[in-house]
C-alpha cells in the first residue's frame, strides 16, 4: 500500500489523490454487490441498499469528475444483472433523469465540455436529430437504440480530457474484471453443452457479455504497453489471463476474434520488434498452458459446429434483410424506415429482433443517409486521432458491430465515448507524458 501510495503521489499512475481512486473503486464495487442482489434473498430490495447507491451518485453530482466513471460502470454492469428486479435502475428514462440533475448542478462546466467538443456534437445531434424524424415519420414510437444515443449525446457534457481519463479508464478495467467474475460464477447457467452444441443464457447473451470483458482485455494491454512498474505489470497481466479465461468459457468466436485483431493493432508500430517477440512468446506459452488445462473445451466446441459456415445462423438471418432491402423504393433505400423496423423483417426462433449486424440495421432503419452520418463520426475519430488506443477501440467498436447489434446498449456508445475522451490526447497518462518529454 504504502508502495501505490508512493506513485500515486509521484503523479505515476494518476493527477487524482488516492482517496479520490480508493472511493471511486469502492463506488463500482458497490454497484457490483447492488447487481449481485436476487429478489430470491429477500420479497422486496432493503431500503438501506436503495439508500447507499443514491448516496454515491448524490456525491458524483458535486465531484463531477467521478459521475462519468460510476455512470459508466452502471451502464455497463446493469445490463449483466443477474435479476430483472434487482436494486438499480433498468429504466432508460431514470438514467436520463440523473444525468439531467447532474447537467442543471454543473451547468457550466458541461456547457465548457460541449463547447470544446462542438465537431463531435454536431455528428451527433444531425444523426439524433434525423433519427427521430425519420422514426416519427413511419409511425414508430417506441426505440431502445433512440434512448441509448440520448444518453450517449447528454454524457459528452462530461468528456473532460484533463480531468477524466485517468478514473473513466480505470473504472472500465474494474467494470469488465468483476463481470468476468460473474461470468465465473453463474457459468453454469451461461453456457449448456448438450449433444455438442451451445445454448444460451436464459436472458442474456454471452457474445455480448464477451465483448464488454474482451474491451477490458485491451485496456489491460494497452497498460502493459506503457507501465514499467512490476507491480502494476503483474495485477495487469493477473487480469487478463482471467478474463481471457472467462472469454474462452463464454464460447464467444466472435468476441474472441475481435479481441485478437484489437490487440494485435496496439502493436502495428512493433510487430517486427523484440519488445512484440517477447509478448508473443509470453501469448503462446499461455495458450499452451489453457490448452492442456482444458480451457479451450467450450471456444473448440463452438468452433465445431455445424453452422460455422453460416456465421452462426446470421448469413441466413441477413439474407432475409436483404431480400426485405431489395423490395425497397429508391428513397427507402435513401432514408430508411425508422428506429428498430429492421427487428420486424424476419423471424427466427432464437433472433426474433437482432439483425446481428449494426451496420445492417442501421442501413435498414435509417437508410444510406443515416447509416453514413453515424460511420463518419466514428471514421472521423478515428483519423483524427492522436494515439494508437483510440484507433484501437475505435477498431474494436467497428469490429464488433459486424455480427451482433451492440449499439442497442449502452456498452458500446461508452467505448465510443472514451475513444473521444482521448482521441485528442498524444498520451494517456502523466507517466507518458513524461516518458515522451524526457
Amino acid at each position: 500500500m504504502l508502495k501505490l501510495r508512493k506513485e500515486f503521489q509521484s503523479g505515476y499512475l494518476s493527477d487524482y489523490s488516492l482517496t479520490d481512486v480508493l472511493f471511486v473503486i469502492s463506488c463500482i464495487v458497490m454497484i457490483c454487490i447492488a447487481v449481485a442482489y436476487t429478489v430470491a434473498t429477500s420479497s422486496s430490495v432493503p431500503l438501506p441498499l436503495r439508500l447507499v447507491f443514491f448516496l454515491l451518485f448524490g456525491i458524483s453530482f458535486f465531484k463531477i469528475d467521478f459521475f462519468l466513471p460510476l455512470i459508466s460502470s452502471l451502464l455497463i454492469i446493469d445490463y449483466f444483472s443477474v435479476t430483472l428486479l434487482g436494486i438499480l435502475p433498468t429504466d432508460k428514462n431514470y438514467i436520463i433523469y440523473l444525468i439531467i440533475i447532474a447537467y442543471v448542478l454543473n451547468f457550466k462546466f458541461c456547457f465548457l465540455n460541449l463547447k470544446a467538443n462542438s465537431i463531435i456534437l454536431v455528428f451527433v445531434l444531425s444523426f439524433l436529430l434525423y433519427a427521430f424524424v425519420v422514426t416519427w415519420m413511419n409511425g414508430l414510437e417506441e426505440s431502445v437504440f433512440l434512448d441509448v444515443a440520448i444518453i450517449f449525446t447528454l454524457l459528452l457534457g462530461f468528456v473532460k480530457p484533463s480531468k477524466t481519463i485517468d478514473l473513466l479508464f480505470g473504472s472500465f478495467i474494474l467494470s469488465t474484471f468483476l463481470l468476468s467474475f460473474q461470468g465465473f460464477f453463474l457459468r453454469k447457467e451461461l453456457l449448456d453443452i448438450t449433444y455438442g452444441t451451445l445454448g444460451k443464457l436464459k436472458w442474456t447473451d454471452p457474445n455480448y457479455m464477451s465483448l464488454i470483458i474482451d474491451f477490458g482485455i485491451l485496456l489491460s494491454f494497452y497498460l502493459l504497453t506503457v507501465f514499467k512498474n512490476n507491480y502494476i505489470r503483474f495485477i495487469t497481466i493477473c487480469f487478463i489471463l482471467f478474463q481471457f479465461y472467462i472469454v474462452l468459457l463464454l464460447g464467444s468466436r466472435g468476441g474472441l476474434i475481435v479481441c485478437f485483431i484489437s490487440v494485435l493493432y496496439l502493436f502495428k508500430k512493433d510487430l517486427f520488434s523484440f519488445k512484440f517477440v517477447y509478448y508473443l512468446i509470453g501469448i503462446i506459452f499461455v495458450l499452451l498452458a489453457f490448452y492442456y488445462l482444458g480451457f479451450f473445451e467450450t471456444i473448440i466446441v463452438r468452433f465445431q459446429e455445424n453452422n460455422l459456415s453460416t456465421a452462426g445462423s446470421r448469413t441466413q438471418i441477413w439474407n432475409r434483410i436483404f431480400s426485405a432491402l431489395s423490395q425497397r423504393s429508391f428513397f427507402g433505400l435513401l432514408f430508411g424506415t425508422g428506429s428498430t423496423s429492421s427487428w420486424y423483417a424476419y423471424s427466427v426462433v432464437y433472433a426474433m429482433r437482432s439483425p446481428h449486424n449494426n451496420y445492417l440495421e442501421l442501413f435498414f432503419d435509417f437508410g444510406f443517409f443515416g447509416l453514413s452520418l453515424f460511420l463518419g463520426l466514428i471514421i472521423y475519430i478515428y483519423f483524427n486521432s492522436k494515439n494508437i488506443l483510440a484507433q484501437a477501440v475505435i477498431l474494436f467498436i467497428l469490429l464488433g458491430a459486424l455480427s451482433l447489434s451492440p449499439f442497442n446498449y449502452e456498452f458500446p456508445w461508452l467505448f465510443l465515448l472514451f475513444a473521444i475522451l482521448i482521441y485528442k490526447q498524444n498520451a494517456i497518462f502523466v507517466h507518458e507524458e513524461k516518458q515522451q518529454e524526457n
